[in-house]
């Protein structure tokens, strides 16, 4: 209702520094935007759901952080939950694909998150589009199931 107010009360704008700022007739500010990133290059996750390939999105294992760190050069590296991954992936616009990672390969403590590892590197490989949203990130494959979730570090 107050976003409907401000646009409707709107008279004039302003554009400086990715911020939009609407105006009522009198020159008073009424509403100001953030222009949102959706380019991943430059950016940090942790991980909050994964698909784990019985067509359902869980929660991570107790006790484990997956970690997504997306470099400026195409690649993605972090902490898939035990051991350590590295990617390369292409973004345009709100598609996305992901080149099979390369991984460590310590034998983990926990056999979950084991399973968990591969469960989010296969979810990550079957990702074709992504969705950033303030501090949230969801990756989707081709029929539109959630792959992996992540909050902004």
């Amino acid at each position: 209702q107050w976003f409907m107010q401000a646009v409707m009360a709107a008279k004039s704008f302003y554009v400086s520094d990715g911020r939009l700022t609407l105006l009522d007739a009198n020159g008073k500010e009424l509403a100001t935007f953030i222009e949102q990133r959706q380019e991943l290059a430059g950016t940090a996750w942790n991980a909050t759901g994964i698909n784990n390939g019985r067509q359902a999105l869980v929660s991570l294992a107790a006790d484990s952080t997956i970690t997504l760190n997306f470099g400026t050069d195409g690649t993605v590296f972090g902490s898939a939950g035990c051991n350590s991954f590295n990617a390369g992936f292409e973004q345009s616009g709100g598609t996305v694909m992901f080149k099979p990672a390369a991984t460590t390969r310590k034998m983990c403590p926990d056999p979950a998150v084991m399973e968990q590892e591969k469960a989010f590197l296969n979810a990550l490989v079957a990702s074709t589009s992504v969705q950033l949203e303030g501090g949230q990130l969801v990756f989707r494959d081709a029929g539109g199931a959630m792959q992996v979730t992540a909050a902004k570090q």
